[in-house]
């Protein structure tokens, strides 16, 4: 109701200063794009993604990778301390930040697939901390609770299936 809304409105102006300051210093959003052009975009050429053949080569690249690792342990393990290095913390941000980039392509492209619009994405701060956003707020809107859970773990499954990948390719690529 209008009433409620202009009376949450004067309860927010009449925070004090220090208040508003401590809520806008814990947690901030940029919004950057409107994403939902591109990911209308990209969902018809991404749908190979959801079908059960992909998941199964998945399964199997990570079961590979897992062997072929094993095998080449000693390899594995003493490519870490290169992430120590200045270059290699270089190499390490860069991939997290595309990671990430990836990471809210799933969220949004999953949100996509089930007719969901994502309005805004960008760069939100938490503790000045940056951290990459989508909003989809009109997830609520869907009556299947597992299409729900589906968009929340769509960006925790992009990033298992890009491990999943990255670990089988480690073993084929050069040092």
């Amino acid at each position: 109701d209008i009433e409620g809304l202009v009376k949450a409105h004067a309860a927010r102006r009449s925070q004090g200063l220090a208040q508003r300051l401590l809520k806008n210093y814990i947690f901030f959003r940029v919004p950057v794009m409107r994403p939902d052009g591109v990911l209308r975009g990209l969902s018809g050429y991404v749908g190979w993604l959801y079908s059960p053949a992909f998941a199964l080569l998945t399964i199997a690249a990570a079961l590979v990778g897992l062997f072929l690792a094993t095998r080449q342990w000693d390899a594995f393990t003493g490519g870490f301390p290169y992430l120590l290095t200045g270059p290699g913390v270089a190499v390490g941000l860069l991939a997290l930040v595309v990671l990430k980039v990836f990471h809210e392509l799933g969220h949004g492209l999953t949100a996509r697939r089930y007719g969901i619009r994502a309005r805004r994405a960008g760069v939100a701060f938490m503790f000045f901390v940056p951290m990459l956003y989508t909003d989809l707020t009109d997830a609520w809107q869907l009556t299947s609770r597992r299409q729900r859970v589906l968009i929340g773990a769509a960006g925790i499954l992009t990033e298992l299936v890009v491990a999943c990948w990255a670990l089988l390719l480690w073993s084929f690529v050069p040092d």
